[in-house]
């Protein structure tokens, strides 16, 4: 009777593990609500030397992250992706060609401020950042 205890523990605890593992993993790569939406075009960073600063944007550019993986834009290089990944907590592809060409973006999201930089990194520092669009 005791063996049949600890067998049955021992099943338990590992399946209690296995679904607790799976549900991690599917967690991370699903995309933040938060991140779905249109977000408007503030601001680029970039340096020609240490510190580097933020510029102004032409205002009514924009991007739109639907919630089913669709991407739409206004202006380059974002305008060239027809749809969106979220990789991990950290990175996000836009996929021009499916299976063939994507660009690949750290992402900070705090608020409603969402920044993205292009990786690999460029040499200036640049990044984008977009406020949410309500």
């Amino acid at each position: 009777m005791n063996k049949s205890l600890c067998l049955a523990v021992i099943v338990l605890t590992t399946f209690t593990a296995l679904v607790n593992c799976r549900k991690s993993r599917t967690s991370l790569i699903n995309e933040p609500e938060s991140l779905q939406g249109r977000w408007n075009y503030a601001a680029h960073f970039y340096s020609i030397g240490p510190p580097g600063d933020w510029h102004p944007v032409n205002a009514g550019q924009w991007i739109d992250l639907h919630n089913n993986g669709v991407l739409s834009s206004n202006f380059a290089p974002y305008s060239s992706a027809g749809s969106y990944q979220v990789m991990d907590s950290m990175r996000l592809k836009l996929i021009i060609q499916p299976g063939r060409d994507s660009l690949l973006y750290i992402y900070s999201l705090r608020g409603d401020t969402l920044e993205l930089i292009p990786l690999p990194f460029c040499m200036e520092g640049c990044k984008d950042r977009f406020l949410k669009h309500w």
